[in-house]
């Protein structure tokens, strides 16, 4: 960690000024839209005799985010890690950048395919800096270069989590650990970013800042993102495409329009009303059913 500081015009109170600005997403290399980054087949997954969710199909293309949402226990976490082969489905097809992912090896979706989880759990203290690093792992064999000090200094830099550089992530509150297993997605260059209710615990100024990131990131590097969350007004405002899971089933999907008050009642059991802003619809509970 003293070493990274050393690169740097000066430091202070072990927050680290960075030796040249911040250039937004610079390291990521333009990619081709017209693959699709995620396709899913008919996937079915249980656990043990417990159907998680049967029979779903949703695809993404690059420069797109997709938004999963639905109420609790519908399957959303679930399906986040059969994407990224921490879960093994009992039948249907995953693709990535049209590669099934069957026939992957570990560190070939290691470089796709980068993902946030709700909660990281801390075993072992290990700084902030140390932790974005390990995002880069995929990309270097025995050290870490200068463009790999680059890209974790950029991108802490522009989560604002500079000062965290050198903070353990023991002593770190849920909102930061969070920020910092962002800035280690992120870093690790992906072209499809998975993210598990990225926004919990933080609060809304934060949130907002999180969710305009990745809709910049997705748009400059041409990038595909896939979130489940619960806040469905951040899934309209900042989604291409949205997929509404509910007792493991597709229960509607497509562009933002297709959130109704009749989708919210069927799915939430909540009465609610649509509304438009900006050119985004955005919605209002008011009374659980």
């Amino acid at each position: 960690m003293q070493n990274a500081c050393t690169r740097c015009s000066s430091c202070g109170n072990c927050n680290i000024v960075y030796w040249r600005a911040f250039v937004g997403v610079s390291h990521y290399k333009k990619k081709d839209r017209t693959l699709v980054s995620v396709k899913v087949n008919n996937l079915c997954f249980s656990y043990k005799e417990s159907s998680i969710f049967k029979n779903v199909n949703i695809s993404a293309h690059k420069g797109q985010v997709l938004s999963l949402v639905g109420p609790n226990g519908a399957g959303k976490t679930t399906l986040l890690k059969c994407i990224n082969a921490l879960h093994k489905p009992n039948s249907g097809e995953i693709f990535l950048n049209d590669t099934n992912i069957r026939t992957m090896s570990a560190l070939e979706i290691a470089r796709d395919v980068a993902y946030v989880p709700q909660s990281e759990q801390v075993k072992f203290p290990i700084s902030a800096f140390d932790t974005v690093m390990l995002g880069r792992r995929p990309h270097f064999q025995w050290r870490a270069t200068p463009h790999d000090y680059d890209i974790v200094f950029e991108t802490l830099c522009k989560l604002d989590i500079d000062n965290l550089a050198t903070k353990s992530l023991s002593e770190m509150s849920g909102g930061e650990r969070q920020k910092v297993m962002l800035a280690k997605a992120i870093v690790q260059e992906p072209s499809i970013l998975l993210l598990d209710e990225p926004t919990t615990f933080l609060d809304m100024g934060y949130q907002l800042k999180i969710m305009q990131f990745i809709r910049e990131l997705v748009d400059q590097a041409q990038i595909c993102a896939v979130i489940a969350t619960h806040e469905l007004n951040y899934a309209l405002y900042y989604s291409d495409l949205i997929a509404v899971l509910k007792d493991g089933t597709i229960m509607a999907s497509g562009t933002p329009d297709i959130i109704s008050s009749s989708v919210i009642r069927s799915v939430y059991g909540v009465e609610a009303t649509i509304h438009w802003e900006q050119g985004h619809p955005f919605l209002l509970p008011f009374r659980a059913l």
